[in-house]
């Protein structure tokens, strides 16, 4: 099969950069147009990434709880990818079809439980430095 894609002539490293983050933010707006449940995911993050920062006691538990929120996004926007290239080539709803996009949403479920597992359990591990560091703002 022959692919028909190609580059444009003479394009440098810095253009292709350039056009491919513009396609990035062309499909991060589309799946927030789109998706409630992206919207929904946005909110949680922006309630807990300020979170993080208390909840860490460290850089690394920092990072872990900020990755943490950003694989929740990444996934969701595969699992949204899987749903529209299904609807577009398959448009009866065929089993194969219906178990890939059920298994694009456990994908999404598993990445929010993990992100729920992680920062209940550096909440549990921090919990009396929290606690002392809400004391002092009082």
């Amino acid at each position: 099969m022959e692919d028909n894609y190609q580059l444009p002539e003479n394009e440098t490293e810095v253009q292709h950069f350039f056009r491919a983050f513009g396609y990035s933010v062309k499909g991060i707006k589309s799946c927030y147009r789109t998706e409630m449940a992206f919207r929904m995911e946005l909110k949680m993050i922006g309630a807990l990434f300020p979170l993080s920062f208390l909840v860490a006691q460290s850089l690394l538990e920092n990072l872990l709880l900020i990755a943490s929120l950003f694989l929740v996004v990444i996934v969701e926007l595969l699992n949204t990818a899987i749903e529209n290239v299904i609807d577009k080539t398959i448009p009866q709803q065929s089993n194969r079809a219906g178990m890939a996009k059920d298994q694009g949403s456990a994908a999404v479920f598993m990445s929010l439980w993990l992100n729920a597992i992680i920062y209940v359990s550096l909440i549990v591990k921090n919990f009396s430095a929290i606690i002392a560091t809400v004391e002092s703002w009082f």
